[in-house]
């Protein structure tokens, strides 16, 4: 009997914890586009919508075109940070793979 109450408390603990994990976790809006937004034609307005600073999408726009959505940060355009939020929302569009490439000063 001890056994089964305590594995009910447990499990009551961990859902509960998984709520918690949940409530903490950036809402996307209804507002917010759910499709994948272009790098190299996502206007500054869409790309702040991603839940970044408009300092990083004016950076972003910048410095295109991008051949990858990984170029944000092997050119040092955005931190690490910053490109975890909004990795699974960018892409990028093939037919740009062989324009020249500006890097960030």
């Amino acid at each position: 009997m001890k056994r089964a109450v305590l594995a009910f408390l447990g499990g009551l603990a961990a859902a509960l914890g998984v709520a918690v994990l949940n409530e903490r976790r950036p809402r996307i809006g209804s507002a917010v586009r759910l499709t994948r937004l272009d790098l190299n034609r996502a206007p500054i307005e869409d790309l702040s919508t991603l839940g970044i600073d408009r300092e990083v999408a004016e950076r972003i726009v910048e410095n295109r075109p991008y051949r990858s959505k990984l170029e944000l940060l092997e050119r040092f355009i955005i931190t690490k940070d910053d490109y975890d939020i909004i990795k699974p929302r960018i892409s990028t569009d093939r037919k740009h793979a062989n324009d020249a490439v500006r890097v960030a000063s």
